[in-house]
């Protein structure tokens, strides 16, 4: 065996056997690895040993419960390897929806998110769920519960969104897959214009009325009525606003 070899040998052991061979003077002794033999036929959880070895580096064939075979050392059958990796890979593929793709991030990876920012105090975020009292009703703790209800994400352009109500809680008939403009029409402090009995957001109106976005809210932010905002006639030129404005009070 190389020095290498033994090298990496020694990486792989558990911390109290390198501890040990420290005190030996850095010399891994055959006898400190040898241990009751371990016959053919042992199992270990989901591993069945098919050969049968004395030494705690040996690697063992083992047969898994699902058919596939897999060399492993002997001491790491007796600390925690109980499968070939199947049981972890199973673990994480119950529902099939955790995987992600280059395009669309997975629908359990935003509810994992609706979870931890409405229960996990750490998280950045959790003020502004959690902290305010915003939970997750009991039929999502269920992510099949959630997919059922939600259904497949429509597209990377669309986020999970509470409507009608954006202080309510994560529940069905209180939450929809939206896009980044329906985000931003329904955040808390989302500002409603209305004109003539119609209620709508700045970056609703702007196309409607062909005034900017940027001037309306800038309007507002002014003192202006939201008609005013809404039907003052815009231009580059500040003075044709100005004298649209002094005509209009002077007709008053």
């Amino acid at each position: 065996m190389s020095s290498e070899q033994k090298r990496k040998g020694l990486a792989a052991m558990p911390p109290e056997k390198r501890k040990a061979i420290a005190a030996m003077g850095g010399r891994a002794s055959k006898a400190a690895h040898r241990h009751e033999a371990t016959p053919e036929g042992t199992c270990f959880g989901m591993l069945t040993t098919l050969e049968t070895s004395k030494h705690s580096l040996d690697r063992i064939l083992c047969r898994c419960g699902c058919g596939v075979e897999k060399r492993v050392r002997l001491y790491h059958l007796k600390d925690k390897t109980r499968s070939c990796g199947c049981i972890l890979h199973k673990r994480f593929l119950k529902h099939g929806k955790c995987k992600r793709s280059e395009q669309t991030p997975s629908e359990y990876g935003i509810w994992a998110s609706m979870r931890t920012r409405c229960m996990n105090p750490k998280s950045a975020a959790y003020k502004y769920y959690g902290g305010r009292g915003i939970k997750v009703c009991e039929r999502w703790d269920d992510f099949a519960n959630f997919y059922a209800d939600m259904g497949p994400r429509p597209s990377l352009e669309h986020t999970l969104d509470r409507y009608p109500d954006n202080n309510g809680n994560y529940e069905p008939g209180n939450c929809r897959w939206g896009t980044d403009e329906q985000q931003r029409n329904n955040k808390r402090n989302t500002r409603w214009l209305e004109l003539d009995g119609v209620k709508k957001t700045a970056g609703q109106w702007a196309p409607l009325v062909g005034i900017p976005e940027r001037t309306i809210r800038g309007r507002i932010q002014q003192g202006w009525s939201d008609r005013d905002a809404l039907t003052t006639p815009w231009s580059l030129d500040p003075n044709v606003t100005r004298r649209y404005r002094q005509s209009k009070a002077s007709a008053l």
